[in-house]
């Protein structure tokens, strides 16, 4: 499948063609892709990210995941910005441990050698230089532009519904990135 280069690339595989669409969700977006059938289609690359290890499945309950964010900081000793308790539970630790697809991280994590730190700055410059990156999302909106997806679907991204911050700057930022996509003819 889809890999990951040393240096954040998307490595496609020789032997089939580079696909054009891809899809994000969060929260409880997963069942809808699950029922709109991108979860049990090789046309697209699907996005997972923190603790939804346990849902990013597909129809057979097999995980379906072409790449993994983790965008907190993922030591277990660093205590998280949300409500001053830690990011990742242990079971959390151990999925990021053993997560067996390719992972976008902010920081080096060596304990899983499919751990990669997400270029940023390459992605940036690629879109226009505009370092507007408030949450995982933007991060992916800009990295499936740039890596040249033509469709982008959308699943479950309730920002509004969340923190302050998710539904003011973060939202703000994830709107931002969709219409500039939209600008750009995604």
């Amino acid at each position: 499948g889809l890999s990951l280069s040393r240096d954040g690339r998307f490595v496609w595989p020789s032997d089939r063609p580079r696909r054009t669409k891809a899809a994000i969700y969060g929260g409880l977006g997963w069942r809808s892709m699950l029922r709109d059938g991108l979860c049990d289609s090789d046309e697209w690359v699907l996005f997972s990210l923190n603790n939804f290890w346990g849902s990013s499945v597909d129809s057979e309950k097999r995980l379906r995941a072409d790449i993994w964010w983790e965008f907190h900081q993922i030591h277990p000793d660093i205590i998280g910005p949300e409500n001053g308790r830690q990011i990742q539970d242990r079971y959390d630790m151990e999925w990021l441990r053993t997560c067996p697809v390719p992972i976008y991280t902010v920081e080096p994590f060596p304990e899983n050698p499919n751990a990669v730190v997400w270029p940023g700055d390459y992605y940036v410059d690629r879109c226009g230089g505009r370092r507007y990156i408030a949450c995982t999302f933007a991060a992916q909106l800009m990295t499936l532009f740039v890596e040249g997806f033509t469709e982008i679907a959308v699943y479950g991204l309730e920002l509004l519904n969340g923190t302050k911050r998710e539904a003011t700057i973060e939202a703000s930022c994830v709107a931002y990135w969709l219409g500039y996509l939209e600008g750009k003819g995604v």
